[in-house]
């Protein structure tokens, strides 16, 4: 499973507005404030393909 990380919180309301247009299907919580969007078995490709219309900077974490 997979979660990106943003560096800000209006980072991760870009990409959530973004992710949510590409119908990439996603977690995430609010009160959260280390700005993760959890994705779950997700396709990365996908998410990489949506995230690379926009220059937001983040990173991808593997977890279980």
């Amino acid at each position: 499973m997979k979660k990106l990380q943003f560096e800000s919180h209006e980072d991760l309301k870009k990409a959530i507005s973004l992710l949510e247009q590409n119908e990439v299907e996603f977690t995430w919580d609010m009160y959260d404030t280390r700005h993760f969007i959890h994705l779950g078995h997700v396709n990365i490709d996908h998410v990489k393909l949506a995230m690379a219309s926009f220059k937001i900077p983040y990173k991808i974490i593997d977890y279980s």
